[in-house]
């Protein structure tokens, strides 16, 4: 009786385990097989409101749409071999430095903890960002040809708003 007793008491403990799980992190949009997490929107939404502190913090939705954009977009330049080597990073780095009066990586890193965010998040977000900006100029710039005959054409159709 009392072995009867053990076994449904387990078997009922085992039934519950899924209930006292802790659910860490979780899945909120899937992009092209690369997963976007409930962790990401959040940290998003943070630095937002650091660099908003006045204006308004776009909602979770507005922000996990620009999340995927985002991944789309880096993903675009990675399938066109879009790629930022270490050099050009240290070549971004040190004009930002440079911009910012900051003297040393020392400074600078002391600058962003006071910010709190890491070096290694930091360069991550500046390589997306020098990578999205190759793109649009590969992409985009390179096939922007505006003759003076269209500028002639614009202006003539719009003489009214100048």
């Amino acid at each position: 009786m009392r072995m009867r007793w053990l076994i449904g008491f387990a078997a009922i403990l085992l039934s519950c385990q899924s209930a006292w799980a802790l659910v860490i992190d979780r899945v909120v949009a899937v992009v092209n097989k690369e997963v976007v997490t409930q962790s990401e929107v959040e940290e998003a939404a943070q630095l937002r409101k650091k660099q908003d502190q006045e204006g308004s913090v776009p909602t979770e939705k507005e922000l996990l749409n620009q999340i995927i954009e985002k991944k789309i977009e880096l993903q675009w330049a990675r399938k066109r071999g879009i790629r930022i080597d270490d050099q050009e990073l240290k070549v971004a780095l040190e004009d930002i430095k440079q911009r910012n009066g900051f003297q040393s990586d020392e400074a600078f890193k002391r600058a962003l903890e006071k910010e709190d965010v890491t070096w290694e998040k930091y360069l991550q977000g500046l390589r997306e960002e020098l990578t999205l900006l190759k793109l649009v100029n590969r992409e985009i710039d390179s096939n922007l040809l505006v003759t003076e005959e269209d500028l002639k054409r614009y202006y003539d159709t719009e003489k009214d708003h100048f």
